[in-house]
């Protein structure tokens, strides 16, 4: 074998294996850049995921206060005056279970709090009636406390506001009613 013949054919062996590098750079690129886009995909799969269980939670969270305030709700107050300047305050439990310490103020100094220490039970209707003439200071003259069956205490408006209390009314030494 010449000297000539041997580096020719060296030659070539190093373009082969040249080639072969590049066409392995050309195909470890090619499967870089495929797995970049599988990283990029799974990335946005996990944004969309992590929506997908913040909404689900918030709907967890909003079914939970609807199932908080499910008793509450069906608890309705309203007013109707009387000729002698007296106001009828009707309670109506239209939930499945009773509520308890029911306790009726009206937002007047002059009156004592009415309370109806037995459950108002499930479909029953309470009247309480002022002792006298109740000046009315908004749109309502009264405000009835509750109980519900977990425990809960509940303020309720003639005007169908609802709030969810702490505790049980109190009057201060002014004789002031203080909620929460």
């Amino acid at each position: 074998m010449s000297l000539l013949f041997a580096t020719q054919l060296g030659a070539v062996a190093t373009l082969a294996l040249a080639g072969f590098a590049l066409a392995t750079a050309v195909l470890a690129y090619m499967a870089w850049r495929k797995q970049s886009r599988e990283v990029t995909d799974q990335a946005e799969m996990l944004k969309l995921q992590a929506e997908e269980l913040r909404q689900v939670s918030a709907a967890r969270e909003r079914e939970a206060a609807e199932r908080h305030h499910a008793q509450a709700v069906q608890v309705y107050m309203w007013e109707t005056p009387t000729r002698a300047q007296r106001i009828h305050s009707h309670l109506r439990n239209t939930s499945q279970q009773p509520v308890y310490d029911v306790q009726l103020h009206w937002l007047s100094e002059t009156e004592t709090p009415a309370r109806l220490m037995l459950p108002l039970m499930p479909g029953k209707e309470q009247t309480f009636t002022s002792d006298g003439p109740v000046p009315s200071s908004g749109p309502f003259a009264s405000t009835a406390f509750f109980r519900d069956r977990n425990g809960t205490w509940w303020q309720t408006f003639p005007d169908g506001m609802l709030i969810e209390r702490a505790h049980p009314p109190v009057k201060n030494a002014d004789g002031e009613l203080v909620v929460d």
